[in-house]
C-alpha cells in the first residue's frame, strides 16, 4: 500500500521515469506500469475455502 503512493509520487510529482522508479524501489518496470495505471491498489479478497472432504474422502 505504501509502495503505491511512493511510486506514484516519484513518477508524477518528481517526474521520474518508469525505469528510474523501478530502479529506485527495486521492482520490475511492468510493476511500475501497473501501479501507474491504477489510482488505488487492488483489494485483497481471500479465496473461498475448498472442502477437503471431497479430495481426501478416501482417507476417512
Amino acid at each position: 500500500m505504501e509502495l503505491y503512493g511512493r511510486v506514484r509520487f516519484a513518477s508524477h510529482v518528481k517526474e521520474m521515469s518508469k525505469c528510474g522508479a523501478a530502479r529506485q524501489f527495486v521492482i520490475e518496470r511492468k510493476t511500475v506500469a501497473k501501479v501507474l495505471t491504477r489510482a488505488v491498489p487492488p483489494e485483497y479478497v481471500p479465496k473461498a475455502l475448498v472442502e477437503t472432504t471431497k479430495r481426501a474422502s478416501w482417507l476417512w
